[in-house]
């Protein structure tokens, strides 16, 4: 065996007690307590992920819009948003 059943167990822990804090600090602080400095730094980088063309959100293949197309890239805050499967 590569490892013992106890270093399995321990790694298993571990990444257990790692993915609970990490969960907590980057999405359950900021969703119910928005005004929380957790909050504000992801409302931040929601706003930074929007302005150079995240429109979808975090969800990166299902977003409309384009990359390179947000406020940040275009200077027009109005230029991001979400694009309809129509031609204009």
């Amino acid at each position: 065996m590569y490892h013992s059943i106890s270093q399995v167990f321990a790694g298993y822990f571990a990444g257990l007690v790692f993915g609970s804090i990490y969960f907590t600090l980057t999405e359950y602080i900021p969703l119910y307590y928005p005004s929380s400095i957790l909050g504000q730094m992801r409302k931040g980088v929601e706003s930074l992920w929007t302005g150079i063309g995240g429109i979808g959100g975090w969800e990166l293949s299902a977003g409309g819009g384009g990359w390179g197309e947000g406020w940040v890239l275009v200077g027009d805050e109005g230029s991001a948003r979400p694009k309809t499967g129509k031609a204009s």
